[in-house]
C-alpha cells in the first residue's frame, strides 16, 4: 500500500483545512530549546520534554509472530493460534513460527513489518502498570487491524489502506501489574506496517522538524539523516540517561565499522557528562563520513559513447534520441546511414524526425573532440516495440511528493543536462501525482449529470471535499474543460510549453494518472475519460505514462484477474489511438502476478511491489525477491521493483539525504541494473553530491542494465550471508553480483562450477572499471556488510 503517499495526504489536508490538525503541529514547540548546534538543541529539547511528560506505566519491547497466510477472502476473519495462546514461549504453526523480539520497532513511528502479501502478523507487548489507570492509545495499520487488551477485543477494523499515524484510537484500561497488549495486522498486498503511540503527537518528531528547519545546511542535514537511520532519537520514551544515547551512537559506530570492514576500538558507553557523550558522537560521525568512498573513476577527457546499442520506435511516430557521450566539450556528433526521415544536430547530438517504414537500421555513431574520438554501431528498429532497453530517467515522487511545480520540473531537466547525467543515457523527466486539480463537489464534470453520481460520492468520501475550501491555492475546482479534456492545476500553467522545454534539451517527458475516479492523492483520475486523457497527453507531447491503480479500488468489482486487467486494457486501447510513442508503465503493486500478463495488456513495464522507502529492509526485501520473475523480463517488457532511493529524498517539501548507507546504495544500483529494472532517479536533482553522481554515471555498471540482450539476472546462490546473481550479456560475457546480506564483512569464494561455466575468465571489477585477474576456476573476495562486488566474467580468447 501507499504508506508515504497517505502520510503526505494527511499533511496536505492539515495545511488546507483550518482544523485541529493545525493545532497539533505546534504541540512540541513548547519543549524546544535552541543551542549552538543541532544535536545540542535536540538533546536539550528531548530531555526537557521527557521531564514534562511521564507515563504511569512501563511498556516493554514489541514482539511479533508471523506470517500466517490464507486467501484474501478469509484474511481478516480467520483466527490463528496466537489469538488463543499468546504466551511468548509458545511456538505456532507446528513450531515454524515463534515470537521474535523486535528491538528496532519504536513507538510513534511507522514500523515496517515485512513484505509478505495476503498475510497476518500478531504483535504484542507487556505493559507493567504502577497502579490502575487508563490511557488513550493511537494506532495506524497497513491494512486491517484488531486490538486486544488482556484478552478483551477493543478494536476490529477491516480496511485496506496505507499506514499513517492516528488512523484509529482505543482506550487502554491498564491494571496494576502485568498487562498484555495484542495487535493483529492484516496485509492484502504491497506495504505491511503498523503505528502505535501513547501520545497523539510525538514531541520528538515535532522537535526533529524544528531542528531541521533551524539548521538547514547540507552538512547538518546529512548528520541528521545518519542519526535518523540509526534511530538515535526516534524513541521518545528514553530513560533520560545519557548512557542510552551513548549506546545508540556506539551501536551505529560499530555498524559503520562493519560497513568499512574495519576493526574499531571498543568504547565504554558509561558516560558521565555531555562532553563525553558528544565525544562518542564524534566517533560515530567520523566513521559515517568515511563510508562514502567513490569507486567510479573520473570520466576521461576523450569522448566515450554510452547508453544502449538499440532503440525502438513505431513507424510514423515522432523520433527523439540524444546520443549519450561523456568527455570534455565541445563534442561533434556524426551519424552514418541514418534512416530516411531522421536528422542529427551535430552540435547537440539530438536525433529527431519520423521513420515512415518498418525495418532495422544499423547506424554508425561517432563522437569527436580535441582529445580523441569514439564510434559504435547503433540499431534503430522501426516496428511494433518500444522501450527495447529499460527506461532511464527521473521521477518527482520520492523527492517532492505532492510539492511539485513546473519550476521544479524544469530545474530537474536543467540538472539532468548540467550534471552530465544525460551523457550516460538518462533521458526521462517524469511528473508524478498532483499536477491535476482536486475536484470539488460542484465540479460540473461530476455533478451536472446522474451519469457521474457514483463518481461524485466516491470523490467526496475519499477526499472529504465538502470540508475543504474550494479553489484554495488553485488546486481545487473544475477538473476538465467543456470537451472533457483534463486540466492541469495552477502550478502547471502550460503543459505544452513545459514538454517543449524538456524536449529542447534532448530529454523526454513523462506524466502520471490513475485509472480510478481519483489518483492516490485525491486529484482527478482518468475513470470514464481514458480516450480524452490519452489524446491530451499526446497533444501535450508526453513520452511516458505511469498508470497507478490507487483510486480504481473504489470502482473495481473485485480483485479477480479479469478485473485487474480491465483498466489497463482500456488505457492501452486509448493510447493506441494516438500517434505518439508513449512508454506505458503499469503501477498496481504486483497484484495478480502482473509480471505474467503485463505484456498482454500492452504494458512496457510493471511494478512488482508496493512503494519502496530508503531503508535496507525495504530495498533488500524488494530487490532480492525478484528471482522468480526473471523469465518475464525481455526487450520491451520489464519488471519494475520501483524507483531509486539515493540522494536527497523526502516525499514532500522537507528533504533529507537517503538513509541507505554507502554500501547499501552500491547494492541498490548494482541489483537494479542486474534486474533490468527501469532506472528512475528519485532524488532532488539540484542537490546531486559527488558520491551520488558517481553512482549514476558509471558507464560499465549502467551498460549491464542497458544490455540489448535484455535477460534479467537469475539468482544462483542464496543463503543467510550471501546472494549471487548472474546476468548473461549480449557479447557472451556474464555480469555477476556478489551481495553480502549479513551484518558483518565476510569472505566468499565463487566457483565457476556454481555458474555452470568453464575455462579462463577475465574478471573485471565494474565499479572500479578495472581488470582484476584471470582465473580458470574461481574468484575469491571479501565483501563488506550490506555491500556488493559487481564483476564481469569475460571469456578469454585463445
Amino acid at each position: 500500500m501507499k504508506i508515504s503517499r497517505i502520510v503526505i495526504l494527511i499533511m496536505v489536508i492539515c495545511a488546507i483545512v483550518n482544523s485541529g490538525c493545525k493545532k497539533n503541529q505546534t504541540a512540541g514547540n513548547s519543549y524546544y530549546v535552541k543551542k549552538a548546534t543541532w544535536y545540542e538543541s535536540m538533546l536539550e529539547s528531548v530531555l526537557n520534554a521527557q521531564t514534562k511528560m511521564q507515563l504511569p506505566f512501563e511498556a516493554g519491547h514489541w514482539y511479533s509472530a508471523g506470517p500466517f497466510t490464507c486467501s484474501s477472502d478469509s484474511l481478516f476473519n480467520k483466527p490463528f493460534s496466537p489469538e488463543q495462546n499468546h504466551h511468548l514461549l509458545v511456538p505456532h504453526d507446528d513450531g515454524s513460527i515463534k515470537w521474535q523480539k523486535r528491538i528496532e520497532w519504536e513507538d510513534g513511528v511507522i514500523n515496517e513489518i515485512s513484505f509478505d502479501q495476503t498475510a497476518v502478523y500478531y504483535i504484542q507487548r507487556i505493559i507493567t502498570g504502577a497502579a490502575d489507570t487508563s490511557v488513550s492509545f493511537y494506532l495506524g495499520s497497513d491494512d486491517g487491524l484488531k486490538v486486544w487488551m488482556n484478552g478483551t477485543l477493543l478494536l476490529s477494523n477491516n480496511v485496506e489502506r496505507g499506514c499513517s499515524p492516528n488512523q484509529d484510537s482505543v482506550k487502554l484500561n491498564i491494571r496494576k501489574g502485568i498487562n498484555v497488549l495484542l495487535l493483529r495486522v492484516n496485509n492484502f498486498s504491497g506495504g505491511f506496517a503498523f503505528y502505535a503511540s501513547f501520545t497523539r503527537t510525538n514531541p520528538v518528531f515535532e522537535l526533529w522538524e524544528k531542528v531541521k528547519a533551524d539548521f538547514p545546511s547540507d552538512n547538518d542535514q546529512k548528520e541528521m539523516s545518519w542519526e535518523s537511520a540509526h534511530n538515535i532519537w526516534h524513541n521518545f520514551h528514553l530513560s533520560g540517561r545519557l548512557n542510552d544515547l551513548a549506546q545508540r551512537y556506539l551501536d551505529g559506530y560499530y555498524v559503520s565499522c562493519e560497513e568499512r570492514g574495519m576493526d574499531c576500538s571498543i568504547i565504554n558507553p558509561d558516560v558521565k557528562s555531555r562532553k563525553e557523550l558528544f565525544a562518542i558522537r564524534d566517533s560515530f560521525i567520523r566513521s559515517k563520513k568515511a563510508e562514502y568512498i567513490i569507486l567510479t573513476p573520473p570520466a576521461p577527457a576523450f569522448p566515450l559513447i554510452n547508453g544502449p546499442r538499440v532503440f525502438g520506435v513505431r513507424p510514423g511516430n515522432p523520433f527523439l534520441y540524444t546520443i549519450p557521450v561523456s568527455g570534455e566539450r565541445p563534442v561533434e556528433y556524426l551519424a552514418v546511414n541514418l534512416p530516411a526521415g531522421l536528422t542529427l544536430n551535430k552540435n547537440t547530438g539530438i536525433i529527431t524526425g519520423v521513420i515512415q517504414k518498418k525495418g532495422t537500421f544499423t547506424v554508425l555513431l561517432k563522437a569527436v573532440n580535441k582529445y580523441g574520438r569514439d564510434s559504435v554501431l547503433f540499431k534503430i528498429i522501426a516496428g511494433d516495440k518500444i522501450a527495447l532497453t529499460p527506461p532511464m530517467g527521473w521521477n518527482s515522487w520520492n523527492c517532492f511528493g505532492c510539492a511539485i511545480t513546473e519550476a521544479k520540473i524544469k530545474a530537474a531537466a536543467d540538472a539532468m543536462v548540467s550534471s552530465g547525467l544525460i551523457n550516460y543515457g538518462w533521458s526521462y523527466i517524469n511528473i508524478d501525482d498532483c499536477w491535476m486539480k482536486i475536484p470539488d463537489k460542484n465540479d460540473p464534470v461530476i455533478s451536472d449529470s446522474t451519469k457521474y453520481a457514483d463518481y461524485s460520492k466516491i470523490t467526496q468520501r475519499l477526499c472529504k471535499t465538502e470540508t475543504l475550501k474550494p479553489y484554495q491555492h488553485g488546486l481545487m475546482g473544475t477538473t476538465r474543460d467543456t470537451n472533457g479534456m483534463i486540466l492541469s492545476n495552477k502550478d502547471f500553467p502550460d503543459m505544452p510549453a513545459l514538454t517543449r522545454y524538456i524536449h529542447d534539451k534532448g530529454l523526454k517527458a513523462g506524466i502520471y494518472i490513475s485509472p480510478g475516479p481519483l489518483t492516490c492523492q485525491c486529484y482527478i483520475g482518468s475513470y470514464m475519460f481514458e480516450d480524452k486523457d490519452a489524446q491530451q497527453f499526446a497533444h501535450w507531447q508526453f513520452d511516458y505514462l505511469k498508470y497507478d491503480w490507487c483510486g480504481y479500488s473504489a470502482v473495481a468489482e473485485n480483485r479477480e484477474l479479469a478485473e485487474l486487467k480491465k483498466p489497463y486494457i482500456k488505457m492501452r486501447q486509448s493510447l493506441d489511438k494516438v500517434k505518439r510513442d508513449i512508454v506505458y508503465s503499469i503501477c498496481q503493486y504486483g497484484w495478480g502476478d502482473v509480471w505474467k500478463w503485463g505484456h498482454e495488456v500492452g504494458g512496457n513495464c510493471w511494478r512488482t511491489t508496493g512503494d519502496i522507502v530508503d531503508t535496507w529492509a525495504s530495498m533488500a526485501s524488494i530487490g532480492f525477491r525478484q528471482a522468480p520473475l526473471a523469465k518475464y523480463s525481455r526487450p520491451g517488457y520489464w519488471n519494475d521493483p520501483d524507483m531509486l532511493v539515493v540522494g536527497w529524498v523526502g516525499w514532500g517539501p522537507s528533504l533529507r539525504p537517503t538513509r541507505l548507507s554507502a554500501n547499501e546504495q552500491y547494492t541498490h544500483i548494482s541489483l537494479w541494473c542486474l534486474l533490468n529494472s527501469p532506472l528512475l532517479i528519485g532524488c532532488d536533482m539540484t542537490r546531486l553530491d559527488p558520491f551520488t553522481l558517481s553512482l549514476l554515471t558509471n558507464r560499465e555498471v549502467l551498460a549491464v542494465n542497458q544490455d540489448e540482450l535484455g535477460m534479467q539476472a537469475v539468482q544462483r546462490i542464496s543463503n543467510d550471508d550471501f546472494q549471487v546473481w548472474t546476468k548473461e550479456l549480449a557479447d557472451g560475457s556474464m555480469a555477476v553480483g556478489i551481495f553480502n546480506i549479513s551484518a558483518k564483512r565476510k569472505s566468499f569464494t565463487l566457483n565457476w562450477s556454481d555458474l555452470n561455466i568453464k575455462g579462463n575468465r577475465i574478471i573485471r571489477d565494474l565499479w572500479r572499471q578495472t581488470d582484476l585477474l584471470t582465473s580458470a576456476s574461481r574468484f575469491d573476495c571479501s565483501v563488506a556488510r550490506h555491500g556488493v562486488i559487481l564483476i564481469r566474467l569475460i571469456p578469454q580468447m585463445k
